[in-house]
């Protein structure tokens, strides 16, 4: 009687044992589907991160680009706009001369003068006013640049995860910085 109660008993912890075991195997599974489901997630989160990586250097490529470009046309603007200048100053000259009589020359000298004063004024107050304008620009860019690249630097540091398994089946985390 004893036997057979001692063999029921072991038909018992070995039904347990199964149904345990096969609790674990269903438990690792799920765990083994969850895993690749996280790492193929992790995968097209990298491989769209190198896309958009790729997309900012081009497009910082192109700004570079056109920002020598633009230095380029603005240094022709100046010199046509000095070209500009002094051709006025031929054509006032000229017109000051043709219309002038020998009555009234020392009127038309101290015109020409006052003509040539202010017009450089005019010129040098222009000419300081484009320049402190263009150091301002220059001064957004470059803070646009130091700003973009902060950015840049702090969206490409990474955080790794590992994850560690524990005796009672339970998941823990462990961030690290890289």
């Amino acid at each position: 009687d004893t036997q057979r109660a001692l063999e029921e008993q072991v038909i018992r912890l070995k039904e347990l044992l199964h149904g345990s075991a096969n609790a674990a195997e269903e438990r690792e599974h799920a765990l083994r589907k969850e895993i690749e489901r996280v790492l193929d997630r992790e995968k097209r989160l990298e491989d769209e991160l190198g896309g958009i990586l790729k997309e900012f250097d081009r497009l910082t490529m192109n700004f570079t680009d056109f920002d020598g470009e633009r230095r380029k046309l603005e240094r022709v603007v100046d010199k046509q706009k000095e070209e500009l200048s002094a051709l006025r100053a031929k054509v006032e000259d000229t017109t000051v001369c043709s219309s002038a009589s020998t009555d009234v020359e020392s009127l038309r000298k101290e015109f020409q003068s006052l003509l040539k004063t202010s017009r450089a004024e005019s010129q040098a107050l222009l000419k300081a006013s484009e320049d402190e304008r263009k150091s301002l620009e220059a001064d957004l860019r470059r803070a646009k640049r130091e700003r973009q690249a902060e950015w840049y630097g702090l969206t490409t540091t990474s955080t790794q995860t590992n994850i560690l398994y524990t005796n009672c089946n339970k998941i823990t985390h462990n961030a690290m910085s890289p």
